[in-house]
């Protein structure tokens, strides 16, 4: 089914919802007691969130052209709605505690959760390879056809393995800090203000490479092409292109942010997201000066993913926010 029809399909379900329990999650459970339309409701919203593919990452941890009446009932979704609809999937709904918040055991850590099932991707890649390499030693080739295809494989595996160990590779370390990274939905009206994802100012081009970076262990890359991010996010789209002039001597950045703060200083959600904002800032200058990106040290790479992944939140929130907050007027 395309994805715009499913999309369709929530955002159906998701008024149905809402409008039959008064906007409060807390009383869904009771209502579909009652009603066996919200309860079906309900589980077609947590079949869409699961299988539907708002956040298939086979390409990307971001989806373009998100439009905007999709976004504003999926994050509605994920902030109130999703522990209470989860309450009717006969698979998860013994992991929920009676007063609605979610047991231990789905409040296990993410860290712990991510790398358990990296080690377990890496360990079967690595037998992908050892199996391949070993039928190679036990079939010898009975034709010229075969040879060449023998010859073929032989040299995959190992410019495969060529590629692990000249990157530095951590095929575990990757799979973990992918898995960290928060999916970001990007907006129609933020979309079309970027053209190509190859445009060297394109979002996607600072979302990809700022991802894969932090996910490939290249740590000072990830602070500096965030800290980039950032800036062409609130230039873009928080109408902030300031520039330096005889009496403007801060850093462009650092200008904005002081704007951002002017701007923005009133809203409910500012306090967190820019102390995040300062935070990438700060840190890849610190890169950028020859200094140690991170307060963390190196054997603490638990502390320092779950953190750095962390700050890609507040760029996703930035995002996902940006066409109300810019056009606001306020």
């Amino acid at each position: 089914m395309p994805i715009g029809v499913q999309a369709q399909q929530f955002i159906e379900a998701s008024d149905y919802v809402v409008k039959k329990c008064n906007n409060s999650p807390s009383a869904l459970q009771t209502i579909a007691n009652e009603d066996p339309g919200i309860r079906r409701a309900a589980e077609a919203l947590n079949d869409l969130a699961l299988f539907a593919g708002f956040e298939d990452d086979a390409t990307g941890k971001f989806a373009r052209n998100v439009s905007e009446s999709f976004l504003r009932r999926w994050i509605d979704f994920k902030d109130r709605w999703e522990n209470e609809c989860l309450k009717f999937d006969w698979l998860i709904g013994e992991l929920i505690a009676p007063a609605g918040k979610l047991s231990t055991k789905r409040e296990a850590d993410r860290w712990d959760l991510s790398d358990s099932q990296a080690a377990e991707s890496a360990g079967d890649i690595r037998d992908a390879i050892s199996f391949a390499s070993g039928q190679l030693e036990a079939l010898a080739p009975s034709s010229s056809e075969e040879e060449v295809y023998h010859e073929a494989i032989d040299n995959g595996i190992k410019n495969l393995r060529r590629i692990f160990t000249a990157a530095r590779l951590d095929i575990r370390q990757f799979l973990r800090r992918y898995d960290l990274l928060p999916f970001i939905h990007v907006p129609e009206n933020v979309s079309k203000k970027h053209r190509t994802e190859i445009e060297f100012k394109s979002i996607y081009h600072y979302l990809r490479e700022s991802q894969i970076a932090f996910a490939s262990g290249l740590d000072r890359a990830a602070h500096v092409l965030l800290r980039a991010l950032l800036e062409l996010v609130v230039t873009k789209h928080y109408g902030l292109d300031i520039h330096l002039t005889a009496g403007n001597k801060q850093p462009q950045l650092s200008a904005k942010l002081n704007a951002f703060r002017m701007k923005y200083g009133n809203k409910d959600w500012f306090e967190p997201i820019f102390a995040q904002m300062k935070e990438i800032k700060e840190s890849g200058d610190l890169v950028l000066h020859f200094d140690k990106p991170s307060v963390f040290k190196a054997e603490d790479k638990k502390s320092f993913e779950t953190h750095f992944a962390s700050l890609f939140t507040a760029v996703k929130q930035l995002i996902q926010n940006a066409e109300d907050e810019a056009t606001s007027g306020v």
